[in-house]
């Protein structure tokens, strides 16, 4: 069985995103991994609906992180994360800042069940240049017509996700020309 160490340092190796494992934890600052093409810096989470205020922001930041983990070629790193950033410059990778809102969380009934639709929008940023927006929506549905209250949140939350998922779909490459 592998440490967490051991697995920091194969990721590292394997040129992907160590802001999953903290390495520093071991006495070793994180690491950009050869393979990053590009860091994508999570900038503000906004929350415009009302639904459950600063917890959807947590559930939009969330979301939009581990998301963009999945890209090829990128690297996420949290605002204040000093090290990556410095690394990413003197690499001269670019550095792409996403900030992200939630403008659409609506829940309706219908016939035997509930749906819940969420929107966001993430506006891409390069050096405080407004680069291009990427827009996503989803929609969930709960098959039962009363949800408990934790069943209502796991539908927003997994509505949230898509709606994320379908903004960053296929992104990798418009993230690489607006670092350009």
């Amino acid at each position: 069985m592998l440490t967490r160490r051991a697995m920091c340092v194969a990721l590292a190796g394997a040129g992907l995103s160590l802001t999953a494992i903290p390495c520093s934890a071991f006495g070793r600052s994180p690491v950009l991994g050869p393979n990053v093409r590009y860091v994508v810096r999570l900038g503000s989470m906004r929350n415009s609906t009302g639904v459950r205020g600063d917890e959807m922001q947590d559930v939009l930041q969330g979301a939009t992180r581990s998301r963009v983990r999945m890209m090829q070629g990128a690297a996420v790193v949290a605002d204040g994360d000093s090290a990556l950033l410095k690394q990413a410059r003197a690499r001269k990778l670019p550095i792409i800042t996403l900030e992200g809102s939630l403008t659409r969380l609506a829940e309706s009934s219908m016939s035997g069940g509930v749906q819940v639709q969420a929107r966001v929008e993430f506006l891409v940023r390069r050096a405080q240049v407004l680069k291009g927006t990427l827009t996503g929506g989803a929609t969930t549905f709960g098959t039962t017509p009363t949800l408990s209250d934790l069943g209502r949140r796991r539908l927003q939350d997994d509505a949230v996700d898509g709606a994320v998922q379908s903004a960053l779909r296929g992104a990798e490459q418009g993230l690489i020309v607006a670092g350009l």
